[in-house]
C-alpha cells in the first residue's frame, strides 16, 4: 500500500499522523520534508527518522529539540 502512495499522499498522512513515519520504507525516513512534515506534529516521530536526519539542524528544530 506505501509503495502505491505519492509523496503528497504520504506527506499528507505524516502531517496528520506523525508517527506513521514508523511504517515507511527506509528511503522515505531519508526523505527531509517528509520527516519535517512529520516532527513539525510531533518531536517524537523524530526516533523514526533516518540517523543522518535526526541530526539535521532544521529537523532538531522542527521536532522542538
Amino acid at each position: 500500500m506505501i509503495s502505491e502512495m505519492t509523496k503528497e499522499e504520504i506527506l499528507h498522512w505524516v502531517s496528520n499522523r506523525s508517527l506513521f513515519l514508523f511504517d515507511l520504507p527506509e528511503k522515505l525516513k531519508k526523505d527531509k520534508e517528509i520527516v519535517m512534515a512529520a516532527v513539525e506534529l510531533d518531536g517524537k516521530a523524530l526516533r523514526y527518522a533516518d540517523e543522518s536526519l535526526q541530526k539535521d539542524p532544521d529537523v532538531l528544530k522542527a521536532s522542538g529539540n
